[in-house]
């Protein structure tokens, strides 16, 4: 989900960054390398601090991202994404849809 108070922030001059939290959860008893995917829009993540994209066993793991989008891919003032987290060989484990928002007058 969307971190509140803060609704977008201009990286460069042509892309935007939502910060979001994600939860997840490996109900297994060994430990899941994941990354997180672009479902439909071009992006890119950044993990914020040092934490290794690995989901611990039987724990609930939070991770902040930042996630960057061109200012082409983006149409509306809300924009629905959807954020694909893959295990090491690219197989889907979820999939999470959520907003992610611009300004208001360039759209």
């Amino acid at each position: 989900s969307r971190v509140g108070g803060q609704l977008y922030q201009e990286v460069g001059k042509d892309s935007l960054s939502n910060y979001y939290e994600f939860k997840l959860i490996n109900k297994t008893t060994k430990p899941v390398p994941f990354d997180f995917r672009a479902d439909q829009f071009k992006g890119s993540f950044k993990v914020v601090g040092n934490k290794s994209k690995v989901l611990l066993p039987e724990a609930i793991n939070t991770y902040y991202v930042w996630i960057t989008i061109p200012k082409s891919e983006i149409k509306e003032r809300s924009t629905k994404i959807s954020v694909q987290i893959v295990d090491q060989n690219n197989n889907i484990l979820n999939r999470v849809k959520s907003s992610f928002y611009g300004p208001f007058d360039e759209y």
